[in-house]
């Protein structure tokens, strides 16, 4: 069972006029909507896109592409039975995942994805509206990058766990980029044993995306001989989704370990709602979801899902 929990903000109006200025969102005054997904951009200024319009539909490519990726990893992981972070306890009642393309020198990083529900109180938008949301680089093409991907597995990891610890959530994030990329596991696979000993998770349990290749990607390929996508559980049209260049999205049928990270992540589910009531928590305050003493219990939970399958 999630846990729902009401903070209340004291605003200081006087302060806050002097320290702060207008996100960098506010600037993104052009918006392409399908289903709830929405990706605002800019076409001038620090944060505009790349103009290139090949179908000529008045929407730049790159904002087709990311549009494009991002709907077909919400649908792949949907369809594999993963949680839909629209319907789960934690998010249900948002109306949008709002995505918002930035200049790479404003966001540092190619994407990043926030955990909480946004409400950004557009004019637009009925009073209370929540989103999901995740930024986005404007130097990111999503036809040769996967961050977009990338950030959606974010939101499903947060949409049922508050465990945030980054060899975990960054670990299994670069697997699932496989989802959309070529090949069912990332390349420079580690031929570590597994489970790793106590001296190799010291090293894990400070990593981040290199637990992929030294943590996650031995333990899924000893249990998934096949590492293949089941395409009867696939629809049409994420066989048959291209990018605007005609580059299909899905590169091939290859990934290795789905069923055991979707089974991982449940299981999780109900260890954080332990840990919740085991710590007497009444929130869960970001030194909480970072804590290394949640370490210990993401690699039991990973142990007792993979030996009893």
């Amino acid at each position: 069972m999630r846990h729902l929990v009401l903070v209340l903000l004291i605003a200081l109006p006087a302060l806050h006029a002097q320290t702060s200025k207008a996100p960098p969102r506010t600037s993104l005054k052009k918006v392409w909507v399908q289903d709830k997904v929405r990706v605002w951009y800019a076409t001038d200024g620090e944060h505009a896109v790349a103009s290139e319009d090949t179908n000529q539909n008045g929407t730049p490519d790159q904002v087709e592409d990311i549009m494009i990726q991002t709907q077909a990893a919400l649908l792949l992981w949907k369809s594999l039975g993963y949680p839909d972070p629209f319907t789960t306890q934690r998010y249900r009642g948002v109306a949008w995942l709002d995505i918002h393309l930035l200049s790479k020198e404003t966001l540092k990083t190619n994407g990043v994805a926030f955990d909480e529900i946004q409400r950004f109180r557009r004019p637009e938008d009925p009073e209370g509206t929540g989103s999901l949301c995740f930024n986005v680089a404007t130097s990111v093409k999503a036809h040769e990058n996967l961050t977009p991907a990338h950030e959606v597995f974010h939101l499903i990891q947060n949409s049922v766990c508050y465990f945030k610890n980054r060899w975990f959530t960054e670990g299994t994030a670069r697997w699932s980029e496989r989802a959309l990329g070529a090949g069912g596991l990332p390349t420079g696979l580690k031929p570590n044993t597994w489970p790793p000993d106590d001296t190799a998770m010291q090293g894990i349990y400070t990593g981040a995306y290199e637990t992929a290749l030294s943590y996650w990607s031995p333990l899924l390929s000893s249990h998934d001989r096949h590492g293949q996508l089941p395409k009867d559980k696939l629809p049409p049209s994420l066989l048959d989704a291209r990018y605007v260049n005609g580059e299909p999205v899905l590169k091939d049928s290859e990934l290795t370990g789905w069923e055991l990270v979707r089974d991982i992540l449940s299981a999780l589910d109900e260890a954080d709602d332990l840990v919740y009531t085991s710590r007497n928590l009444t929130r869960w305050p970001e030194e909480v979801q970072f804590s290394t003493a949640n370490n210990r219990i993401i690699h039991e939970t990973v142990q007792k899902v993979a030996s009893s399958r």
